[in-house]
């Protein structure tokens, strides 16, 4: 926890899993997380359209909300 809020009060903002991320998932989805922030998204936002992408475009067990639920935006959402 210490080293956690350590990153957290250093940086702008981090994206937190709520819960064991799945290692098939995980790679995937922080790929599409990183693709709408280089489409301009802001954090918050680019979370967001990730998580929809997953819910609405995948087609496999990787579409369930344990895949794509399990992260959370904390910090200043610009």
């Amino acid at each position: 926890f210490e080293a956690g809020a350590c990153e957290l009060y250093l940086s702008r903002g981090t994206v937190l899993s709520r819960w064991r991320v799945v290692d098939e998932s995980a790679p995937l989805f922080m790929k599409h997380f990183y693709e709408e922030i280089q489409k301009g998204a802001g954090k918050p936002q680019a979370l967001r359209n990730a998580q929809l992408g997953f819910l609405r475009d995948r087609e496999d067990d990787l579409a369930v909300p344990q895949h794509w639920a399990v992260f959370k935006y904390v910090g200043i959402p610009w």
